[in-house]
């Protein structure tokens, strides 16, 4: 069987995109970003993928799109964090006028030239209104208002609410390992999609997954209550999944789901695809496997901040070749594909 190759680039690439489908580009962005790290993830990408695959003249307009946004995104990021804070206030609320910003930022991107990659997979799009974020091969530490102290993972972002009552972190996407600081009159809260996370003097890390989040103590204890439902309290090496309804079994075998902390990923026993999902975090390009390699297991520790030397490493143990196309397009096979 020949190798899969990447498509050509399509006739008139360089010429205007034409209005109505340069919108629908610019519609899509703005949902996609929308339902980032919500139950319904899943099914905007899949209808997503089918209107870009409809017509040569929607990746046309998605491809005009991306090579502009970087040339755009880089004075918003500068104007909103400029002292007064209006402009990010204006994009916050309401949601009608920020997405009338968003969509004329995105045109001003869409119209510009060259082949740039996609500012969107350096420095999530959403980062731009939260209160901290990282970019892509980014770790990043804080010091909170309280004292506490964390870390964000790669492509993570949080809003902050620190008020009389309570120091409430609202986790948005990505992962965050937090070691709280005292203040007995204000509890700890980190929210995600599926409910929250109470820390009772401890260290502990929180992963927003799509339709689920993962907890794992690290020192101390936490409690864990389900949206709709449903509270469990976790000791130190303990650790969870949950969703908005319901929690699952508490597991002791989790530990190596903190080893991004330091860099590393470690996996026991897992599918193939979930190993390079992990690391697409960072990796700044198109990272796509191939359906047949679903059933590979995998277990071993790989770097992060060098995903390709994981990805040599993952082909030296496992029956799959990566084929690197461009700097920032990479695919991954299985060898009965290519024989």
């Amino acid at each position: 069987m020949k190798p899969p190759v990447l498509p050509a680039a399509l006739p008139g690439w360089q010429d205007a995109v034409l209005g109505v489908e340069l919108d629908a580009a610019i519609e899509w962005r703005l949902r996609l970003d929308d339902s980032m790290d919500t139950e319904h993830a899943m099914s905007v990408r899949l209808e997503f993928e089918h209107w870009l695959q409809a017509s040569p003249a929607h990746f046309d307009a998605w491809s005009r799109l991306d090579s502009g946004l970087d040339r755009t995104m880089g004075p918003l990021r500068s104007a909103l964090a400029g002292p007064d804070g209006g402009l990010r206030n204006s994009l916050l609320h309401p949601e009608r006028m920020r997405r009338r910003f968003m969509r004329r930022a995105l045109a001003l991107g869409a119209a510009g030239s060259g082949l740039v990659w996609l500012a969107h997979r350096q420095v999530p799009l959403p980062n731009l209104l939260a209160d901290l974020g990282t970019g892509t091969a980014q770790r990043q530490r804080h010091t909170l208002p309280d004292g506490s102290d964390i870390l964000l993972d790669a492509r993570s972002r949080i809003d902050l609410a620190f008020d009389g009552r309570q120091r409430l972190v609202h986790l948005l996407a990505g992962a965050i390992q937090v070691r709280t600081g005292t203040d007995a009159a204000r509890p700890f809260l980190v929210a995600t999609a599926q409910g929250q996370v109470q820390a009772l003097g401890t260290e502990f890390m929180v992963r927003q997954e799509t339709g689920a989040s993962q907890v794992l103590v690290q020192r101390d204890r936490v409690r864990v209550r389900a949206q709709f439902g449903g509270q469990v309290d976790l000791q130190a090496g303990q650790g969870v999944r949950f969703r908005a309804d319901g929690i699952d079994a508490i597991r002791t075998d989790m530990q190596g789901d903190s080893a991004w902390q330091d860099g590393l990923l470690e996996v026991n026993d897992r599918a193939l695809p979930e190993v390079i999902d992990a690391l697409r975090a960072y990796y700044p390009g198109v990272l796509r496997v191939s359906p047949a390699v679903a059933e590979i297991r995998v277990s071993g520790v790989f770097p992060l901040d060098d995903p390709m030397r994981a990805l040599r490493a993952l082909a030296h143990t496992t029956p799959i070749e990566v084929r690197r196309y461009t700097p920032w397009v990479t695919l991954v096979h299985h060898k009965e594909e290519l024989s």
